[in-house]
């Protein structure tokens, strides 16, 4: 995205400067990054042909994170430079595989016109005329579903 002399060695004043202008946020926001840093690459990676390498941002705040991440969402895709920027979660690998894990429920859910969302780290959220319904596990969504008659 930006080679070292554009954010001139300082991730943090580079992207407290960049993502207010960018994600149309205003100026006065604080933006509490604890630390930011660019993610490893290979020996392998070509400099020609290679995608630029990921930032990650660890914020002070989880409101701050989250308004980022809406903002970026609602305004995707986002673009500097003619390249194409993403904002997304930064999960381990264990809560990765449970998320997806409870991606097909959610979409058999949604293809019944049932509302589901999936909540940190791997909960869903199903929403049902008489309220919201939240279950911890996919095994507690899946007989939950089971049990009601839609």
């Amino acid at each position: 995205m930006a080679s070292q002399s554009r954010w001139g060695g300082n991730m943090i004043n580079f992207l407290t400067s960049l993502i207010p202008k960018i994600l149309n946020l205003p100026k006065a926001l604080s933006f509490g990054m604890e630390r930011a840093h660019r993610s490893l690459t290979t020996t392998f990676v070509s400099s020609k042909n290679s995608c630029p390498r990921s930032i990650i941002v660890r914020f002070l705040s989880t409101q701050d994170k989250d308004l980022d991440l809406r903002s970026a969402w609602s305004l995707a895709p986002l673009k500097i430079s003619d390249q194409t920027i993403r904002f997304d979660n930064n999960f381990s690998p264990l809560v990765m595989s449970k998320r997806r894990a409870c991606v097909p429920l959610i979409k058999s859910l949604k293809k019944e016109g049932i509302k589901a969302q999936l909540i940190f780290p791997a909960r869903i959220r199903i929403s049902l005329p008489e309220g919201k319904k939240t279950v911890d596990s996919l095994k507690e969504a899946s007989t939950f579903v089971q049990k009601r008659t839609f």
